[in-house]
C-alpha cells in the first residue's frame, strides 16, 4: 500500500517528461502480461486438443445427429406458417429465396390440415392466404387501408389480424393460433420454479387433486 503511494506520488509530482516514462513503462507491463496470458491460453487449447486426439468417425456422426435434431427443432411446420403468415415479412427475402419457398408451403399445408379438418373452411382458407401474399381481395391496400402494413412494423403480429384480418374469417382462426403463441419458455419455467415448492422430491405423497388445488 504505501509502495503504491509513493508510486502514485512520484507520478503526480514528476516532470512531464517523468510522467510520460512512466505511463509508457505501465503500457509496456500491461502489454506483456496480455502476451503472456494469450500464450498460457494457448498452450491450454493445444493441452485440451492433446487430451482429446483427433475428431473420430464415430463422434463426427454423433454431432451431426445433434445438429440435425436442432435444425429440425428449428424448423416445424409452426415455423413455417409464422414465417408465411406474419404481415412484416411479407415482402422479404432470406437467402435469395422468397419466403414462399417449398418448406414454408409445404409447412403451412401441414398446419392447415391440422387446424382446418374441413375441407371447404381449408380451401376457404387457402383462398385467403393467397389474397393475403399478393395483397388481393380485402388484403388490397385502399384509400382508408393505406397504412395496414405500416402497422404490421408496430402492432404484433395476432393483433394485426385481429385487426386486419376479419373479412378471412378462416386464416384469421389459424393465423391468431399460430402467431399467439410465444417464442419463450420463460413463463413455463417460472410455473415450474413455483411448482417446486409444492411437489418435489421430498413433497411428493401430494394427492393430484390436493396438488392441483394448491
Amino acid at each position: 500500500m504505501k509502495q503504491t503511494e509513493e508510486r502514485a506520488a512520484a507520478f503526480t509530482n514528476g516532470s512531464p517528461s517523468q510522467r510520460t516514462r512512466a505511463a509508457q513503462m505501465r503500457l509496456e507491463q500491461e502489454a506483456a502480461a496480455a502476451v503472456a496470458s494469450n500464450s498460457d491460453s494457448e498452450q491450454e487449447l493445444d493441452g485440451m486438443e492433446d487430451a482429446m486426439g483427433p475428431l473420430s468417425h464415430e463422434r463426427g456422426v454423433v454431432i451431426l445427429e445433434h445438429l440435425e435434431r436442432r435444425w429440425e427443432m428449428l424448423h416445424s411446420p409452426l415455423h413455417a406458417a409464422g414465417l408465411l403468415l406474419d404481415p412484416e415479412f411479407q415482402q422479404h427475402n432470406y437467402d435469395g429465396r422468397d419466403v414462399t419457398s417449398v418448406e414454408v408451403r409445404d409447412g403451412m399445408k401441414n398446419v392447415l390440415m391440422r387446424m382446418l379438418p374441413d375441407m371447404e373452411a381449408r380451401g376457404n382458407a387457402e383462398h385467403q392466404l393467397s389474397n393475403f401474399r399478393n395483397q388481393w381481395g380485402c388484403f388490397k391496400p385502399t384509400l382508408g387501408t393505406e397504412t395496414m402494413y405500416a402497422q404490421a412494423r408496430v402492432l404484433p403480429a395476432w393483433e394485426w389480424w385481429l385487426t386486419y384480418g376479419g373479412d378471412a374469417p378462416e386464416l384469421q382462426k389459424v393465423a391468431l393460433r399460430v402467431l399467439s403463441q410465444v417464442a419463450s419458455a420463460g413463463a413455463c419455467e417460472r410455473n415450474w420454479s413455483s411448482y417446486d415448492f409444492i411437489h418435489s422430491r421430498r413433497r411428493n405423497r401430494l394427492k393430484p387433486r390436493t396438488a392441483e388445488d394448491l
